[in-house]
């Protein structure tokens, strides 16, 4: 079960889908108290560098704007500086 201020870590095997520029997260809204905050989701690929998928919102038809799904994007990712010649 989630538990507030914890952290749920999934591992999942699935056959490797390219560049990910969105997830889609959410949840039926079915029994008491099945809304939650969701603060964000980072998937790893192998040995890729982590990627962040900010929300910072709720995922519950009581709070927020009421919506129990979310589409995420990626965070920018840090441009190395360029090096002049």
């Amino acid at each position: 079960a989630f538990e507030r201020n914890k952290t749920d870590e999934f591992n999942i095997e699935a056959s490797d889908v390219g560049v990910i520029k969105e997830v889609s997260i959410g949840h039926d809204g079915g029994g008491w108290g099945a809304g939650w905050h969701l603060g964000h989701v980072i998937i790893t690929k192998g040995s890729e560098k982590p990627v962040k998928f900010p929300c910072d919102r709720w995922l519950d038809k009581t709070e927020d704007d009421k919506k129990t799904t979310r589409i995420l994007t990626p965070e920018p990712q840090a441009t190395p500086p360029s090096s002049s010649s």
